[in-house]
């Protein structure tokens, strides 16, 4: 009979989804996805959407700025961005702005340009061809693999916690023979991960749990290793070695 669910405390269960590599890792990317994207998702230029079929005039280049001494310019991808101020008309009112690019344009002051600005607001203008801000909308895509590596982590994290707390919830301790032992593709410090199958019973069946470790030395150092199975669910089981150390000390001090 599957015994009672047993009530976890609130921050062992925080500890049992988070609190192994998995989920510091998935965490440390999310973190860096996330602010780096958020950043840049309110700094890039999306003005390709914004000047849709916008007006144009014909502009004039005021002053170009690349390493200016003593002034902080926008770098991207290890290269200074080039800063073009430039001013125009729209019905007699003067609006002055500034462009941005990677690319010398190979422009001089005072030259012709020409410009795009909002019907409902000139002040929003840049010139052709060029960026509105400083950083084109494309950068912001390049921290979305760290959002996505982050995601992932967190995902694995996530599921191994659940499996935790479930153990926690429903656990119960059998002892299991090592059955097979046979290398796997993985090395972890240069050693080879191994694959190691237990068998176990529950009330006269046979079930089987399977471990992975690159040192299997510390695994089969005795005939039956101490596992723990849900008493719901008893495929569902892990030996106690491969559980994160907060639910193996758990278990091993209250069961």
């Amino acid at each position: 009979m599957a015994q009672k669910k047993r009530s976890i405390p609130f921050f062992l269960k925080i500890q049992v989804f988070f609190g192994h590599i998995k989920g510091y890792v998935g965490l440390g990317f999310l973190l860096i996805g996330g602010l780096g994207f958020y950043f840049y998702l309110t700094h890039c230029d999306w003005s390709i959407f914004q000047f849709l079929d916008s007006p144009q005039a014909e502009g004039r280049l005021t002053k170009i700025e690349h390493k200016g001494k003593g002034e902080e310019h926008p770098v991207l991808l290890g290269q200074p961005i080039w800063t073009y101020h430039f001013s125009f008309e729209v019905q007699k009112q003067t609006f002055e702005n500034k462009s941005f690019d990677l690319m010398n344009h190979h422009l001089k002051e005072n030259q012709k340009v020409t410009v795009f600005y909002l019907k409902n607001d000139p002040n929003i203008s840049k010139i052709d061809g060029m960026w509105l801000t400083a950083y084109p909308f494309w950068v912001s895509f390049l921290f979305l693999p760290f959002f996505l590596v982050g995601s992932f982590f967190l995902w694995k994290s996530i599921e191994e916690g659940r499996k935790a707390n479930r153990l926690l919830e429903f656990g119960e301790i059998a002892y299991g023979r090592a059955i097979y032992q046979q290398p796997t593709d993985e090395k972890i410090n240069q050693r080879i991960v191994y694959e190691i199958g237990f068998d176990f019973e529950v009330h006269g069946k046979t079930y089987r749990t399977v471990a992975r470790s690159h040192q299997p030395e510390n695994i089969l150092d005795e005939e039956f290793e101490k596992l723990v199975y849900n008493s719901l669910n008893p495929k569902e089981s892990v030996i106690i070695d491969a559980l994160p150390k907060v639910v193996k000390t758990f278990f091993l001090k209250s069961i």
